[in-house]
């Protein structure tokens, strides 16, 4: 049940804006589900994973079952209430499958709110929630530390959870100007330091305590350029992180996701 791709509960996740899929006539839910250090979303099936399961179509191939377009980002009360049995003509999956698509749709345009509670600063707040779900924050700054002897392979996580977004979403904006500016030139510096080590080799380090670490085998290193766009980057996230350390402390306390997590 839980066996999921990252991907694609990383593209589940920031599609639903960290927020609840439900919509049913006027109950709309749109809760956070990304908060204080927490999150406290599930998994729905639009069709169901076991055949006795809500929803289960048997023309539905095996590799389809938890795959995006067949799974919904829900708060754990609206899950309950589709997959209640009573309910199951009530909410189909082609309701679902409209239910997502709508949702979505409104997370594109910016549109995160039922209510005037949810104003710019939470939605900002519930997108960088939901952004360093996949990416372990406290270590941005300290990955750059053994360049270019050394680089760990979730350094370029960041980018590429912003790439996975964008790729269906749109820009990643922040409502909140100078924030959205830092981040901008944090991602800018990235890619400047990532173009600077590409021409490194390296290759896998086979000691136990250095799992997920690469280590320079060879290729060339331009010192001068490389040592600049190192301290360049290093500035740049210092900036970001401070930034958003001010103004949403509790993002740098939140659990990293856990794949294996079932629905």
């Amino acid at each position: 049940m839980g066996n999921y791709k990252d991907k694609d509960i990383k593209r589940l996740i920031t599609a639903a804006g960290g927020r609840c899929c439900f919509r049913h006539g006027n109950d709309v839910c749109k809760k956070l589900l990304v908060a204080y250090g927490s999150q406290f979303g599930e998994i729905a099936h639009i069709s169901a994973h076991s055949e006795k399961g809500p929803r289960y179509n048997p023309l539905q191939l095996d590799s389809e079952r938890n795959s995006y377009h067949n799974l919904m980002w829900m708060c754990p009360n609206h899950h309950s209430i589709i997959d209640k049995k009573d309910n199951w003509d009530i909410f189909t999956a082609d309701i679902l499958q409209k239910m997502k698509e709508d949702h979505e749709y409104d997370m594109r345009r910016g549109n995160y709110s039922v209510s005037l509670m949810y104003d710019a600063i939470i939605s900002d707040y519930a997108a960088l929630s939901t952004l360093f779900q996949f990416v372990d924050i406290n270590k941005l700054y300290s990955y750059s530390l053994t360049l270019p002897h050394k680089v760990h392979l979730d350094f370029f996580m960041i980018k590429e959870m912003v790439d996975l977004y964008e790729e269906d979403n749109g820009e990643f904006r922040l409502n909140d100007r100078h924030l959205h500016n830092l981040f901008k030139q944090f991602l800018e510096s990235l890619r400047n330091l990532e173009n600077s080590i590409d021409s490194i080799e390296y290759e896998a380090m086979r000691d136990e305590d250095c799992v997920g670490w690469l280590k320079a085998q060879g290729g060339r290193w331009d010192e001068g350029m490389g040592e600049y766009w190192i301290s360049y980057y290093q500035r740049c996230t210092e900036a970001f992180l401070n930034a958003v350390r001010n103004r949403y402390p509790d993002i740098f306390s939140q659990p990293l996701w856990e794949s294996s997590i079932n629905s």
